[in-house]
């Protein structure tokens, strides 16, 4: 393959990256390849890379089914990723996601199909990593993705944290290749005569994605021709704007950490700009809650304002969050007693003949707004073998009424529950399922859960039973 002006730049492009991010290649990289242009590509310019390399370096590709297209398509990429692999002289493996399993993922956490597939993608990288002891894998996002990415999170009304777009490095994920348009690497993949294949659901409007990319940026690209190159330096501005934001936060809103929660001197807070205090309680409740729910800057933007508070009283709770004002300083804690780890609040496990034995769990913050009730779930034997868990609420979780899902916030506002008392009311999930929300404060037996495992009791099963308390 003869090497051209381009593929010397791209490879140039390489190497920078890898020296700027210091990335230790010793161990090999994982490439993960769709069998699109852009990752093929990326594939290609590896291999030339690799060859060219004063030392070895080991690639592996993986492909990932994720069952969401018909199976001539998906047979057809896996056909399509392996002829370039094998051109390229790179060993690659297939995962398959299991049939359904995107789907009840994403009806589970109700992040839609595409985060749904992201989470299982990167799952099976992540334990493609560990097994091959390689600490990398490459992604073949473009300039044109983070363009797009850029253009999305604009109109949502993000701030630089969020402008700055995809990260050129997370973790264990590297996108070398993210500053490049898309439509070089698709020269250099003709060039060179590789296979690549398209994939279907890209044309399709459903996805939001493809919604941006084929409707709003033809729209942009007709006024402002240029718009990508502007966006690529734009996203490099403002990472280095949130990085020295970040810092200064960090060093006017200092915090002092106890079991569990952050303190600060409230009147420093107040005096501080807006996004200095936003980015301050972001910084806190990622480090008190590492492995919470996402708690966007709208929930924090609730909150009172500060200035004219003299008395102790709660500023926010909710989403597991509570932020108070005590005396002189300003409180972070979680609003929930719960494993924050696994965000169970408790997990219910089977004995030896099966069943589910009586079990006695507190779920409220104190005794005094302790939810004094007792239900009991008959559980068919077609779902008794599925984790049990009593957690506290999600954002975006849903309950299936009438053969309809909705949404546990749109209940709470129906029934006017205070948004304060939300977080310490324990949802029942089986499975990935939410079956129940305990409690006679919804009328558990007559409303929430009539739906809910419809079978008659003469049927194998197993009786679960609970009822508060310690």
């Amino acid at each position: 393959m003869a090497e051209n002006e381009v593929e010397v730049q791209i490879l140039s492009i390489i190497s920078d990256f890898f020296g700027r991010h210091r990335v230790n290649i010793g161990d090999g990289l994982l490439l993960a390849l769709s069998g699109g242009v852009d990752s093929t590509a990326l594939l290609y310019v590896m291999s030339l890379f690799r060859d060219r390399s004063e030392f070895p370096v080991k690639l592996y590709g993986l492909h990932v089914n994720h069952r969401l297209r018909p199976d001539d398509e998906t047979e057809r990429d896996w056909k399509v990723v392996q002829l370039a692999c094998r051109r390229c002289g790179v060993p690659v493996e297939r995962f398959q996601i299991g049939a359904g399993e995107v789907e009840r993922l994403a009806e589970s956490t109700h992040c839609g199909l595409e985060a749904a597939a992201r989470d299982l993608r990167y799952k099976a990288v992540r334990n493609t990593l560990q097994r091959l002891n390689v600490t990398y894998a490459l992604l073949g996002h473009t300039a044109d993705d983070l363009a797009e990415t850029m253009i999305t999170r604009f109109l949502q009304g993000r701030t630089s944290s969020g402008l700055h777009g995809i990260p050129s490095v997370r973790d264990y994920i590297l996108r070398p290749l993210l500053h490049v348009p898309k439509e070089t690497l698709v020269e250099i993949v003709r060039a060179v005569n590789l296979p690549w294949s398209n994939d279907s659901s890209n044309d399709k409007l459903l996805f939001q994605r493809n919604r941006v990319r084929n409707t709003i940026v033809p729209l942009i690209r007709r006024e402002f021709p240029g718009f990508r190159e502007s966006l690529v330096q734009g996203a490099r501005l403002f990472m280095e704007d949130d990085f020295l934001l970040n810092e200064l936060a960090d060093r006017r809103i200092p915090w002092n950490f106890s079991e569990g929660s952050a303190e600060t001197d409230s009147a420093n807070f107040r005096l501080q700009p807006i996004t200095l205090r936003l980015r301050a309680l972001l910084s806190v409740i990622n480090r008190i809650i590492p492995d919470a729910e996402r708690v966007s800057r709208n929930f924090l933007l609730s909150m009172p304002e500060i200035s004219g508070i003299t008395a102790s009283r709660i500023l926010l709770d909710g989403h597991g969050i509570r932020i108070e004002q005590r005396g002189q300083k300003l409180i972070v804690l979680p609003s929930v007693v719960l494993n924050r780890k696994t965000r169970y609040l408790f997990r219910v496990e089977y004995g030896k003949n099966g069943s589910l034995g009586n079990f006695n769990i507190s779920w409220a913050n104190d005794e005094k707004s302790s939810l004094q009730a007792e239900f009991s779930l008959f559980i068919p034997e077609s779902r008794s073998r599925e984790p049990v868990i009593l957690r506290s609420r999600r954002i975006n979780d849903k309950i299936r009424l009438s053969g309809k899902f909705q949404r546990l916030k749109g209940i709470f506002n129906a029934m006017k529950i205070p948004e304060k008392m939300r977080d310490s009311i324990p949802v029942l999930q089986i499975g990935t399922e939410i079956a129940a929300i305990p409690g006679a404060l919804f009328g558990y037996k007559n409303y929430l859960v009539r739906d809910f495992y419809r079978e008659n009791n003469n049927h194998p099963g197993v009786l679960l039973t609970i009822h508060n308390g310690v």
